[in-house]
């Protein structure tokens, strides 16, 4: 009867504990798709995760291949990817049965002024020896222990999908300043054209100007024209020089050490949306996987501060010997084995329990609101470049038919040449007229480029969650409280 009350009395101290726990937290819900307005004619497909071979350039696989491997950015993020996973074995190691085994001996001298004096025991001086295992295991009733773990595994995930976010931002990077020193080496290479074509018309006019057939002002405004050039030639020289520099920084090493860059001809960008961009890019996005992961880190941290208000029952055992001989230490009646249980009941905390929940309440809606800002920044930037690359396209067609009509022009002054009906300086005014054109389609190809590359991280650069497959991101809801 007696044990029968004892334990009607530690349950009804355990529900009353559990009345005093928080209600539940309601948060704001996560976005399920991502709002991207498609207006692609033409469906696409997403980028592969080594999306770079398919510019075919060897110098650009070999830059990309090594910053993933020893970028300084990259060893960062890693380290906190094996922090993580240190942390996941540092919360495991908490479940289970704790077992420990412990000794010490030491020599003590008696008070003469302690409870017992040494002149009713006969000695100052005594020896204590104890030897033995403690063990103790702790009942997950709340899941506490578990959430624990959780969370440390969700932070885990939110490390590696980091990690994956800094690649893919490196490696576009990487790939827009050395495709950015290839336009300016394209550029060099038609203003030295330019010149060539100035120098050929500056002997013609030196020609002229000696025969009295014409005035020293074209001679001067050609010379204009070749210094502008050579302006513009010294700029896309100081310009490529800072993007190979640029390019070794993020490797982390020095610019000597820089793999030699051949001059290539830039790869023409095309790439559309693909279909289903509203859903997947929920799955396809690094960023937006580590803002998902954080919030279930912070729904399981919520979880622990709830299980907090739930009474705590753990059992504790003990086999040992203790002795104030040595030589009698490991004799039976030495032997101190107990066995016991403890209750840890949380009453009056002056708050602070509550105020703990409040914080991991906060916390949970302060991931949730980063988590729908980072879907919405996605599909912001997803959508500026598809318009940007739209917009591009157009220009890309009217510079193409002026390109072409430049050389419809040069045909039509090297046909008057060849009848005698003009000098050369109509053809080398129509053949620089045409580089200039050519120039200007240059650089719209890099434009184009650097958006295709814009437009590759901004649908993940070939990420992939295997945790939320694609076409399935819809399923993502609000964290279970």
């Amino acid at each position: 009867m007696h044990k029968m009350k004892l334990l009607t009395g530690l349950m009804g101290t355990m529900l009353a504990a559990c009345a005093v726990s928080p209600q539940t937290h309601i948060t704001t819900k996560p976005l399920k798709v991502a709002p991207v307005i498609v207006t692609e004619p033409e469906p696409g497909q997403w980028p592969d995760k080594n999306w770079w071979v398919q510019y075919q350039d060897e110098t650009l696989n070999s830059l990309i291949e090594q910053a993933l491997k020893t970028a300084p950015g990259i060893s960062t993020a890693e380290a906190r990817v094996e922090q993580a996973k240190e942390m996941i074995r540092a919360s495991a190691a908490q479940e289970g049965i704790q077992v420990n085994g412990y000794a010490d001996a030491a020599r003590q001298r008696l008070s003469d002024n302690g409870l017992f004096p040494p002149k009713f025991l006969g000695f100052h001086w005594y020896n204590q020896a104890d030897l033995g295992i403690r063990a103790s295991y702790s009942f997950d009733w709340w899941h506490k222990q578990r959430a624990t773990l959780t969370a440390s595994m969700d932070d885990a995930h939110v490390a590696q999908a980091e990690r994956n976010a800094a690649a893919i931002r490196l490696s576009t990077v990487i790939a827009s300043a050395y495709f950015g020193w290839q336009s300016d080496q394209a550029q060099i290479g038609i203003a030295r054209q330019q010149q060539a074509l100035i120098a050929q018309r500056r002997d013609i006019v030196q020609s002229r100007l000696k025969a009295q057939l014409d005035s020293a002002d074209g001679l001067h405004a050609l010379d204009m024209e070749s210094a502008a050039l050579q302006e513009f030639i010294v700029n896309m020289s100081s310009s490529s020089e800072m993007r190979r520099v640029m390019i070794s920084c993020l490797l982390g090493i020095s610019s000597d050490e820089l793999i030699p860059f051949t001059v290539q001809v830039l790869p023409k960008a095309n790439l559309h949306l693909p279909d289903n961009v509203n859903l997947d890019l929920l799955a396809r996005r690094a960023d937006i996987d580590a803002s998902h992961w954080q919030v279930e880190a912070a729904q399981q941290r919520l979880n622990i501060a709830h299980a907090e208000f739930m009474p705590d029952i753990s059992i504790n055992a003990l086999a040992g010997f203790s002795s104030i001989e040595l030589g009698k230490l490991m004799n039976a009646g030495s032997a101190v084995p107990s066995v016991g249980a403890a209750l840890h009941l949380p009453i009056f905390d002056a708050g602070r329990l509550q105020a703990q929940y409040g914080v991991r309440a906060a916390q949970l809606e302060s991931a949730i609101t980063l988590y729908n800002e980072t879907v919405v920044n996605a599909a912001r930037e997803v959508a500026a470049q598809t318009v940007k690359m739209q917009q591009i396209a157009r220009l890309h067609k009217e510079q193409e038919i002026q390109v072409s009509a430049a050389e419809q022009l040069l045909q039509l002054a090297t046909q008057r040449k060849s009848q005698g009906l003009t000098d050369a300086r109509a053809q080398l005014v129509a053949a620089q007229t045409l580089q200039q054109q050519r120039a200007e389609l240059t650089n719209m190809d890099a434009e184009a480029l650097f958006a295709e590359l814009e437009m590759i991280g901004a649908l993940g650069g070939g990420y992939m969650n295997a945790d939320v497959p694609a076409t399935a991101a819809v399923a993502m809801t609000a964290p279970a409280l």
